[in-house]
C-alpha cells in the first residue's frame, strides 16, 4: 500500500514514523502525543495538521497503514479520529480546550454508538435523552464502546425526539464523564485482544452544556465522523494485508519441500499472486478514498471490500504455512482475527 499513498518525502517520513511508533505500543499515547499524530485528525484551525477545508485525508491513511503493517490493534489512534470528530465539529463551549487535550494526550474519547440489539445499524438507537429544566437525563445502553476503560469523556448517541419515518431524525450526541452517577461500565476484550466496553446508562444528570449537536445537526455528524472511522479501519486492514503478503512471499521461499522451496511450486505462486493482487486492489482502494474522503458512501463501500479481501489474505497465509500459521508463535492469526474485528465495526 505505501507506493499508492506515499507520494512525497514527507509522507515517506510520515509512515517511517508512525510505523516506528506503532512496532513498540508500550506508552503509546504518550509517544502518539509527543509525534504529533494525534493531531492528525484535526484541521489546522483546530491546532491540527489536515488544511482547513481540505478533504484529502492521506495522512491520516498512512498513519494507519503503518499501524496495520506493525500489527497494532490499539485503539488509541482511532478514538482521537473518532471522538475528535464529533467535538471539533460539534456546538459544545469548550470543544477547543478538549481538541488541544486530545492533541496532547490528556484526554481519551469513547464513542458509544452501538447497542445490544441493533447489530450494526447505528441509527437503531433506544437510549433515550429526556430534557428537563436543568439539562438532560439518560437511560440506556451502549455496547463495543472501544476505549472506555482509562477513557475521560464519553460521547454517546441518544434519541431526544420522537423518531419520524427516517431513523436518522430526533437523534442527540451528548459529552459525559464517565465517573458521572448512573454510568456502568463492563470491560471485555474483543476477539482480537483489543478493550471494549458495555456500558449502562441509568438516570444520568446531565447539564444542558453535554448537548454536542441535537437533531438538526446529530445524524449529519455522525454519518461524517464514522465515515473517517471507517477510512481508518480500510487504511488499516490494507496496511496488514501488505504485512501478511511480505510474510508470506518471505516464508514460501524459505520453506523446503522435495529438496526445493515450496514458492517454486506453481500452485504456490499462484495463491500469492491472488493475495498480492487482492492486497493491491486494497491500496488503490484506500489512496482512491482518502484523496475524497467526502463520498462517504464510496468510504463504505471500499471498508466493507477491503475487509473482506482482508480476511481472504489472512485465511490464504495461514493455509500457505500449514501448521505453524495456526501458532501462537506466528502473527497470522492474530491477523485474521484483527480483521474480522474490522469488518465487524461500524
Amino acid at each position: 500500500m505505501v507506493e499508492f499513498l506515499t507520494q512525497t518525502d514527507e509522507h515517506r517520513l510520515l509512515h517511517e514514523t508512525a510505523a516506528r511508533l506503532f512496532r513498540e505500543p508500550d506508552h503509546l499515547l504518550r509517544t502518539l502525543a509527543e509525534s504529533g499524530l494525534l493531531a492528525l485528525p484535526f484541521a489546522e484551525a483546530d491546532g491540527g495538521w489536515r488544511v482547513d477545508g481540505s478533504i484529502d485525508r492521506t495522512d491520516q491513511a498512512i498513519a494507519f497503514s503503518a499501524k496495520g503493517q506493525a500489527y497494532c490493534a490499539d485503539s488509541t489512534l482511532l478514538q482521537a479520529v473518532l471522538g475528535g470528530d464529533l467535538i471539533a465539529a460539534g456546538s459544545t463551549a469548550d470543544k477547543a480546550d478538549i481538541v488541544q487535550s486530545i492533541i496532547e494526550g490528556r484526554e481519551r474519547i469513547a464513542v458509544g454508538l452501538h447497542e445490544p440489539h441493533a447489530r450494526t445499524d447505528l441509527y437503531h438507537c433506544a437510549t433515550t435523552a429526556t430534557k428537563t429544566a436543568q439539562g438532560w437525563i439518560l437511560d440506556g445502553a451502549k455496547t463495543l464502546v472501544l476505549g472506555a476503560e482509562g477513557a475521560s469523556r464519553l460521547v454517546i448517541l441518544a434519541r431526544v425526539g420522537e423518531r419520524g419515518d427516517d431513523a436518522r431524525t430526533g437523534l442527540g450526541l451528548f459529552l459525559l464523564d464517565p465517573s458521572m452517577a448512573g454510568v456502568a461500565c463492563r470491560h471485555y476484550r474483543l476477539r482480537d485482544g483489543s478493550p471494549a466496553s458495555d456500558i449502562a446508562l441509568t438516570g444520568v444528570v446531565v447539564p444542558e452544556g453535554a448537548l454536542l449537536a441535537g437533531p438538526d445537526a446529530a445524524a449529519d455528524l455522525l454519518d461524517h465522523a464514522v465515515a473517517m472511522a471507517r477510512l481508518c479501519l480500510a487504511a488499516e486492514a490494507s496496511g496488514l494485508m501488505s504485512a501478511i503478503l511480505a510474510g508470506t512471499a518471505t516464508y514460501v521461499n524459505e520453506r523446503k519441500q522435495f529438496g526445493q522451496a515450496i514458492g517454486s511450486f506453481q500452485v504456490i505462486q499462484h495463491r500469492l499472486a491472488d493475495m498480492a493482487t487482492l492486497t493491491d486492489q486494497a491500496a488503490a482502494l484506500v489512496a482512491d478514498i482518502a484523496r475524497r474522503s467526502d463520498d462517504l458512501g464510496a468510504i463504505d463501500s471500499a471498508h466493507r471490500a477491503i475487509a473482506e479481501m482482508g480476511l481472504t489474505v489472512a485465511k490464504a497465509a495461514i493455509q500457505l504455512h500449514g501448521g505453524n500459521g495456526m501458532t501462537e508463535d506466528l502473527p497470522y492469526g492474530a491477523a485474521l482475527r484483527r480483521m474480522m474485528t474490522i469488518a465487524l465495526l461500524f
